[in-house]
């Protein structure tokens, strides 16, 4: 666990100082986060409604698992 701190603070120290470089040019951008938002929410809302749109919404038969059998057996207690 302390390891797994230590390997993330590179990655917050990064967060810190890469925006603050790059404050000029975000702000031209700052329409993208919505949007972008906006699009994975209605990704995810027709993929939950299972209509069958190739790529997008699997058909609600493709949902069904079927178990597989397997070699090996939980050992008994």
């Amino acid at each position: 666990m302390l390891f797994f701190g230590l390997g993330t603070l590179p990655a917050l120290g990064l967060s810190y100082v890469i925006p603050q470089k790059f404050v000029l040019k975000l702000q031209s951008t700052r329409w993208l986060l919505p949007l972008l938002t906006g699009l994975v929410g209605i990704l995810l809302v027709l993929r939950g409604l299972t209509i069958g749109i190739p790529y997008i919404s699997p058909q609600e038969n493709q949902l069904n698992v079927s178990p597989v059998s397997s070699a090996y057996e939980c050992a008994k207690e």
